[in-house]
């Protein structure tokens, strides 16, 4: 009988085990299971957005690469996923995208698209979404910067953080061909002197191209970077913004004198006689050693980026100021578009951006260990030096380059250096003031259209700037001109004075 009790027992004990342990292992499928089905549906939950950045240069491989990487850390963060969309024709792609309301979340607004995409009520105001979701933003980039990307009182746009200041009237040479000739480019200090050597290079090496520019026209590179910068604008303030006056830009004697000298460039043979044909990249064609100097931007760490770009150890030579624009903050703002699918998540998104030192890596450098590693003493530098870093060129066009790793090359207090920079040079009278051009819109255009037609000959010495000049001030006076200078006028002085107070 006690054996037959032991053995109910042992049954009993065996069934109930098993019940106990299929009860858990059931509870271990329905928990493995939930798990499964809060992941999908967490991705279900993941809000896809699209970004246009004007990244050059970078093969698709490199951008997938980078993407993912990218994505990994906004799901995980904010639930967002983002895709980003670049265009050999930029502006061109956007403004289909944007017509066709094909979903674009975010982009950045380089140039004249700042100010045409809000005329064609395609920005989102960014006042409470900046309050509510882009307190990073405002804590990285600044009171004054933000302001300056407001059109009538609100905001439409956010800087990215960069060098806003420009060195201008700077050249950056061939060191090896400086050093062959034994020139020290420590004694060029004017103009005059600077031609000099590029007649020297002209006579000893006359296979290259002397100079070409490095952006836009050769007179935007050399004289006005402080009055343009990259939009079309008649109405300036001279001497690198400090006088309140405006003026028509293309009347001053500053201007005539600069198109006579990039005249005498072209005549002498120092600039490409088929410069507007070419349709290789600067950088490619410095890397096969067919350029000798190009125009650009003195700013901490241009040496080092250009040298990695151009293949070449590269040498900058300023001879002008340094100073913030009228519209520096302005001219590549990042902007939310009402294409988008959710202004929420798009601020979330530029926020986590401004401030996630490891997003603006990749968005910079690529991915670590592919694109670029670290040095024993915290510099960024190339996995193998023989293959470039295909990222690097396009740093200054992220969000935050500040909060970025430092390339090697440059001191690791470079981005405190580029505060100090921004900071100590000359301001515009007129940041934080966006000409609306609504009221002349008509004119505008008209004028943007008939400097677009003038610009390249008349701005890089292929015609006769006598000539040349007198025709296109024609045909802007006959266009409108005078009414969309005073427009300018009194929008400026309504704004200088609400500022004032």
């Amino acid at each position: 009988m006690k054996k037959i009790v032991i053995v109910l027992a042992g049954m009993v004990f065996l069934f109930g085990g098993s019940y106990f342990i299929l009860s858990e292992l059931n509870r271990n499928e329905t928990h493995i299971t939930e798990n499964v089905r809060k992941q999908e549906q967490n991705q279900k939950n993941i809000i896809k957005l699209v970004m246009a950045v004007p990244y050059s240069d970078v093969p698709d491989k490199d951008m997938e690469q980078m993407e993912r990487e990218v994505n990994a850390i906004t799901r995980n963060k904010i639930g967002v996923e983002v895709s980003f969309v670049r265009a050999d024709h930029y502006r061109n792609t956007i403004t289909l995208m944007l017509a066709g309301e094909e979903q674009l979340d975010i982009m950045m607004a380089s140039g004249n698209m700042f100010i045409e995409t809000y005329i064609n009520e395609k920005l989102v105001a960014l006042d409470e979404l900046l309050e509510q979701y882009g307190q990073g933003i405002m804590e990285e980039a600044g009171e004054m910067a933000i302001k300056a990307c407001s059109i009538n009182g609100k905001i439409y746009g956010v800087p990215n953080n960069r060098d806003y200041a420009a060195g201008t009237n700077a050249f950056m040479l061939r060191k090896d061909l400086l050093d062959k000739y034994d020139i020290d480019p420590a004694d060029i200090k004017n103009l005059e002197q600077l031609e000099e050597v590029f007649a020297l290079i002209k006579e000893k090496e006359p296979d290259i191209s002397v100079l070409v520019s490095g952006g836009g026209t050769m007179i935007s590179n050399l004289y006005f970077t402080s009055l343009m910068m990259g939009s079309f604008r008649p109405g300036v303030h001279m001497d690198y913004g400090r006088d309140e006056k405006i003026v028509n830009l293309f009347d001053t004697e500053e201007y005539f004198e600069a198109l006579k000298r990039v005249r005498r460039w072209y005549l002498q043979g120092y600039l490409d006689e088929d410069m507007l044909g070419q349709t290789e990249s600067l950088f490619a064609r410095v890397r096969k050693g067919e350029i000798f100097a190009y125009t650009t931007k003195w700013k901490p760490g241009i040496e080092s980026q250009d040298t990695n770009a151009a293949g070449y150890e590269m040498v900058c030579v300023q001879l002008g100021e340094t100073a913030v624009s009228f519209n520096t903050y302005a001219a590549m703002p990042y902007v939310i578009t009402k294409n988008t699918v959710s202004e929420k998540k798009s601020m979330e998104l530029l926020n986590l951006m401004y401030t996630d030192p490891d997003i603006m890596n990749l968005m910079s450098y690529g991915v670590e260990g592919v694109h670029y590693k670290k040095t024993e003493d915290g510099h960024f530098t190339y996995v193998d030096e023989e293959k470039r870093n295909p990222f690097i060129n396009n740093a200054w066009k992220v969000p935050n380059q500040f909060i970025t790793g430092v390339w090697e090359g440059n001191p690791l207090t470079l981005w405190e250096n580029m505060r100090k920079f921004n900071e100590e040079a000359i301001q515009s009278c007129e940041i934080g003031f966006n000409f609306d051009i609504s009221p002349v819109m008509t004119e505008y255009f008209a004028l943007s259209d008939i400097y677009s037609k003038y610009k390249n000959i008349l701005e890089n010495g292929l015609v006769n700037p006598e000539e040349g000049l007198e025709t296109m001030l024609a045909e802007m006076y006959t266009s409108g001109l005078s009414d969309v200078l005073a427009e300018e006028r009194r929008q400026f002085a309504y704004w200088k004075a609400r500022t004032d107070q």
